[in-house]
This record gives C-alpha cells, structure tokens and sequence, in this order.
C-alpha cells in the first residue's frame, strides 16, 4: 500500500492507545533482550539496543517516561506517522509497547553515527561524498513531501549512518525524528515556529511555511559541509534569523575556492529566501552536481572537517532545546518580518 494511500486512511486506522494496550500483552522484555547500557539519552528517556528473543534480529528500542510526555495525543501522532514510513533512507518503527511507566518504540538501529559525527570521524571530507551524503537526504525529504509531509526538523543530528566501519560514501544514511512533522495539503502553510536556528528558513520565522522549509535545511546543512560553518550567523537567533532573510549566503574565500560552481548553484537554489522559487527536493536531485557528474573528487580543506568538530561539540549543549521563535522575538518584531516576507509575494 502506498504512502499516499496510507495517509488517506489514517483516520480509519484503530488510535495508537488501542494499539499500545494491545500490543502491550506480553512485557518488552519478554520478546527483546535489552542491553543494560543505553546507546542513547535524552529528556524522554534512552535509548536501548535489543535482540529479538524470536528472530535474533537486533533493534533499537527506545524508552519513553509517561510522566515526561506534556502531550500524549501529539505523541501518538508522531507513531502513526512514523509507522507509514518506509524508505531507505527513513528509519523505520517496527512496533510500540507499554507498561505502566514507560512507553517502547522498536525502530530500526542505526549504529553509525550522526551525520556531522562520522564526517568528523572521517578526517577528511570531498566533495563528491557530499554530494553523495545529499543524495540521500534530498531522497528522504522528497518521499515525504511526496507523501504530503513536511519534516520542519532537518538537522545534522536527525540523520544516522546505519552501520559502523563503512565509508561514508558507501554508508546508508536515515532520518529520524518526527516529533515536528505534519500531513500538510496543497497550499497550506504552518505557522508554528519551530526548529533549530541554523537551519530555519526566514518563511518559518514569517509563520508561514510549508514543504520548501525542509529544502532550505537541506541547503544549510549542505553549505555546512563545505564549509564548516553555518551560512548564517549572529550573536543570537534573532541575528540569525535576521541574516537569513535579508542576505545571501557567502560563498567566497579561502574554503570555498576548491567547491565546484555546481555545488555553490544548488546552495544558492537551496538557500532561496523566497520559498516560491526555491527549488524542491526532485528538481535537486535532478541536478547534475547530484548525479556525481560535476562535483570535485579532490578533498576539501581540512579546516572544514575541524570546524564541523567544533561546531557539533558546542551544539550539543543545546540539541534537547527546539527553538520557539515566539519566545525568542518580540510580536513586532515578528511582525516586520512577517511583512517583509509577504513583500515577495506582491
């Protein structure tokens, strides 16, 4: 059944609480064996690696505290949205669980790394691994834009290598976390504002955005490995946001000189500020840059990849906070940029 088929049926489908207490009958650990060490944590809970007891296939079995969920019903939202995915490049969620404390989601392991972390790992970067890393995020992004979704979370730390010990260019990347993401129509816009600040596009600060945001994430997150650094920055995110909407990005200098034209022409499309003409994530892969047909095989500076090192360390500090823009600018100032935006549209 199709993705598309699947989203006009999601009202028809048992609610995810149905689901949890059926699926609930016999304990997680009565069919997994969880290892004691979390692989991974954050404010929901950990993150476990598992082993079927049946099939012996292992997993990633993530843990969630009841008492930490503020919204239950966007929680089972961001399930059943998870739970119609199925691409190679979207991790997967096999089955959820529960018991009276906590809430298990059986995915898909990933045991290679965020994407930032293995590139660092790496030491060296080239431009045709970047092209071949954006292969795959503009392929994820355009099977859900496919399927009417939008992500509005694109970063480096949603995107995990699947395995260990492979070359990046030979390594599958996946996309995780779909806590911020929506079935969105034709023309319909969001005006929440969320995301991180590095990768928020000027239409989401604006409060309305739609598919093409996930584009301009793509586009930062591409200027970022080439390099090194964000294509926007500020003393704060309002600064940032500020930059974003009224400047182009730089692409001059010492780092950028070895980075094809190909390669700075699908940033530039990428990091259009008007959404309209931006251009989307089938035309990008389109491109002959991400065919592999024009990108540089040489490595680039290793600044850069020291750069991404520092960069990543220093965002970790801040990788559980989700930047509400609402909190971060006055309503007027909201306002005027909410104007300016709508300007381009006249």
């Amino acid at each position: 059944v199709s993705v598309q088929r699947k989203a006009a049926s999601v009202q028809r489908k048992p609610s995810i609480r149905s689901r949890f207490i059926a699926e609930s009958s016999r304990d997680i650990r009565d069919r997994y064996d969880l290892e004691k060490v979390a692989i991974g944590t954050g404010g929901y809970g950990f993150v476990y690696r598992a082993t079927c007891r049946d099939t012996k296939d292992v997993f990633a079995v993530k843990a969630v505290w009841k008492y930490k969920i503020k919204d239950m019903p966007d929680l089972e939202k961001e399930i059943e949205l998870t739970r119609m995915l199925d691409h190679p490049n979207v991790v997967r969620l096999f089955s959820t669980s529960q018991d009276e404390k906590q809430i298990y989601l059986v995915l898909e392991l990933c045991e290679g790394g965020e994407l930032f972390q293995k590139i660092v790992e790496a030491k060296k970067l080239a431009e045709t691994q970047v092209a071949t890393i954006m292969k795959q995020i503009l392929r994820s992004i355009c099977y859900l834009h496919g399927a009417g979704i939008v992500h509005r979370d694109l970063k480096p730390e949603n995107f995990l290598f699947q395995s260990k010990g492979v070359p990046l260019e030979h390594n599958t990347l996946k996309l995780i976390d779909f806590g911020l993401s929506k079935f969105l129509a034709e023309g319909e816009v969001l005006e929440n504002l969320v995301g991180s600040a590095p990768y928020v596009a000027p239409e989401v600060v604006a409060r309305s955005s739609g598919r093409p945001c996930d584009l301009w994430s793509c586009g930062a997150i591409m200027y970022m490995m080439l390099s090194g650094a964000p294509p926007f920055t500020g003393m704060n995110d309002r600064q940032v946001f500020q930059k974003a909407k009224s400047e182009k990005p730089r692409l001059i200098g010492r780092l950028w000189e070895p980075v094809s034209e190909a390669a700075k022409d699908l940033i530039r499309r990428l990091l259009d500020a008007d959404p309209a003409s931006r251009i989307t994530a089938e035309h990008a892969l389109e491109s002959d840059w991400i065919k592999g047909e024009s990108a540089d095989k040489a490595a680039l500076d290793p600044e850069i990849v020291r750069n991404l090192h520092r960069f990543s360390s220093a965002s970790r500090f801040k990788r559980t906070a989700l930047i509400a823009v609402a909190h971060q600018l006055r309503e007027d100032e909201v306002e005027t940029l909410r104007a300016s935006f709508n300007a381009m549209d006249k």
